[in-house]
Parts: C-alpha cells; sequence; structure tokens
C-alpha cells in the first residue's frame, strides 16, 4: 500500500512509502489539493534531453491503427503494457486519455535503448 504524509519537521514536504524504487510514479509531484487530500501530478509536461530527441537512431514511427491505444503498444513494442508511458514521454503527450486517433505518426522509443531513457530519467529527476 502507498501512503502519503506531511514531514513531521517539513510540512511542505510529503513522504512517499510503500512505492518499489524502480516504480514510475516517483517521476510525478505529489500535490495536496484544498480539501487536504494528496493527488499525483500526472499531467507534469516532461522532455527527453536533445541529444536523445535529436537522434532518430533511437527510435522507430509507427502508425496508429483504428484499435490502438498507448498500453497495448507498449504491449507489442515492449512486451509489457506497462510500459505505454515511455511512448508517451517520447511522444510529448500531455494526456494520454484524448491524445490518439487512427493515422498518427507515432515515434517509438527502440527497446534496446530502453535502459539508455530510464538512466536519463533518474539523472534528471533524480529518481
Amino acid at each position: 500500500m502507498i501512503k502519503i504524509k506531511q514531514s513531521i519537521n517539513d510540512p511542505d514536504k510529503l513522504i512517499v512509502s510503500g512505492l518499489q524504487t524502480d516504480s514510475r510514479l516517483q517521476m510525478f509531484n505529489i500535490l495536496k489539493d484544498t480539501d487536504n487530500e494528496f493527488y499525483l501530478n500526472i499531467f507534469k509536461n516532461y522532455t527527453l534531453p536533445d541529444s536523445i530527441s535529436d537522434n532518430e537512431d533511437f527510435f522507430d514511427t509507427y502508425i496508429v491503427d483504428n484499435d490502438d491505444w498507448w498500453d497495448n503498444m507498449s504491449s507489442h513494442f515492449y512486451d509489457a503494457s506497462t510500459l505505454w508511458w515511455v511512448i508517451c514521454f517520447v511522444n510529448n503527450i500531455k494526456n494520454p486519455f484524448e491524445e490518439i486517433y487512427p493515422g498518427m505518426t507515432v515515434r517509438i522509443f527502440k527497446k534496446e535503448y530502453y535502459n539508455e531513457i530510464i538512466k536519463q530519467l533518474r539523472e534528471i529527476f533524480k529518481l
């Protein structure tokens, strides 16, 4: 179970327990709303470093079909539906619930370079 609480020493600091150290949820800011409920800011805009984004050797392209969705593309290309966020991330998708349509050209981060993107994310976001 994931628990979020405020630090006793610093009320502005939020502490998350129960996340695995390699959890991608650590990429998102944890915010507190006016009702004192905590939530993840999944719409924060991240971008790839230019050293990766500008190098087409890291990517394949794919034309979205009628039945495609982020998770089934992830399953097809990465053998894991949970890596849908990688496809959204490299395509600068801010709202994965609305921004997909048949005929759309999507950049697919090549599976063999997946560890590189994770390394870059850890460096950028101190994961």
